[in-house]
Parts: structure tokens; sequence; C-alpha cells
């Protein structure tokens, strides 16, 4: 395992982080210093959270480059344009988003029936968030094969990962114009339901419209940043008033 160090913040989170700054310090130096506290022994902060999270899916649905994008701040019009080798097995990272250890265990496309079909136990194992990743235009040819997977997962995570959130990114929609990706996700959706109760699987799967192409990627930054922020202490101390600061 490799462990990486990055931060992902944007314009709405350098806005709630005007509360922290100091006299002639910009909303940088403000972030700049708490990654220093999470990264550094400065005041002894450390890891203070840990997250697991499983991110699976099809070939070539974009998986590593969501992971490069959001935890190694790589350009996604760089991963966009480079010829990136798909993972071809499991790959387990361990990153640090502020002060959160974050375990990530990528699912190769290749290993992708395996795993769901004997191999699960350990990939899911008290993860914290399981990720599904497709790409958009996959749907109608393999939508079948798609709510299969998903009741598998929402199966696996009762007894595996109880209290894991199931997200699906619908990736690679830039192509649609608002509406109609709108319009998509809520047609992928419904036909999730059905498909998910139909199979007798339990629980809810979240659905995300999601892109890398440049003025689309936000959403990826929103779910990831959301689903990572109930482990980080200094993000709520950052953006929720009143919380202790220590």
């Amino acid at each position: 395992m490799e462990n990486k160090k990055s931060i992902a913040v944007d314009a709405k989170i350098y806005q709630k982080l005007v509360a922290l700054k100091k006299e002639g310090e910009s909303i940088e130096d403000v972030v700049g210093h708490l990654v220093d506290q999470a990264t550094t022994a400065d005041r002894n902060w450390g890891w203070r959270g840990s997250c697991k999270l499983v991110v699976l899916g099809p070939e070539n649905a974009g998986k590593s480059m969501i992971l490069k994008s959001f935890f190694e701040n790589k350009d996604p019009r760089q991963l966009l344009s480079d010829f990136l080798l798909p993972t071809k097995t499991i790959e387990e990272c361990v990153y640090q988003w502020l002060d959160v250890k974050v375990n990530v265990v990528e699912i190769g496309g290749v290993e992708l029936d395996r795993v769901l079909n004997e191999g699960a136990k350990q990939a899911f194992s008290k993860a914290n968030a399981i990720i599904y990743v497709f790409e958009m235009k996959a749907w109608e040819k393999d939508k079948e094969k798609i709510i299969a997977d998903l009741a598998k997962i929402s199966k696996l995570a009762v007894n595996l990962a109880p209290d894991a959130s199931i997200e699906c990114f619908i990736h690679k929609v830039d192509v649609l114009e608002k509406a109609k990706r709108e319009a998509f996700a809520d047609q992928v959706q419904a036909n999730l339901v059905a498909g998910l109760k139909r199979a007798g699987a339990r629980g809810n799967v979240e659905i995300h419209a999601t892109s890398l192409v440049p003025g689309h990627e936000l959403e990826v930054f929103r779910v990831l940043r959301n689903l990572l922020f109930k482990h980080s202490s200094i993000l709520r101390q950052a953006l929720l008033p009143g919380f202790l600061r220590v």
C-alpha cells in the first residue's frame, strides 16, 4: 500500500472557512494550515478518524480516474488526455484526506463477478461506503447486469457492511444537457428500485450523474466529500457553527 496525502476543497468550503481566518490570512492559508496540522506533528493531530471505501464496477467505467482526481489532486483534463491502464485486479491504497485515514479498495472490472459471487468478505468487510461506477452509454445494453450487480452488493452489505451507504455513479454523462442528465438519472433510479425489489434486496442506492470533464466534475467532488465529512473533525470544525474547536 502507498500512503498519499492530499486535500480537496472547493469554493463553497472556502467561503465557510472565512470564519477561521486570522487578520491578513487568505483562505488558502487557512486550508494549508489545516492540512499541515493533519499531516505533520503540529499539535500532534495525525489521523483522528478512518473510513473504508469500496469502489467497483465494469471495466473502463472511470473508477481509477475518479480516485486519482479526488485523492491525488490530478487534473481531470490531464487524466482524460492520458492513457490510463485499467485496474485488472483488486488494489488497496491508503490516502490521507485532512485528518481521515481513507482505506480505498478498488475492484477492477475483470474481478467484479468473482468478488460479488465468491470473494466479497474481505473486500466489503466493515466498509463505510460502497461506490458502484458504470458508464452511461452501457446502461441500455447492460442494465440487467448492472441491476443484478447492485442487488448482490445490497445483499452482501447487510451482513458484511451494515453501516455502509451504497452509491451509484452514472459516469461520463457530460454528453447530455443538464435536464436530460437529471431525467436519465431518474430513469435509472426507477429501474433500480424496481429491480432491487424484484431481487429481494434491501437498502437504498443513491444515484449520482457524474463526469470528470471540466465544468461537470463538481458532483464527484461533492459526493466523496460528503462521504468523508462525518469522519473528519477538522472539516466539521471548519464548517459547523458552534462545533468545539481544539
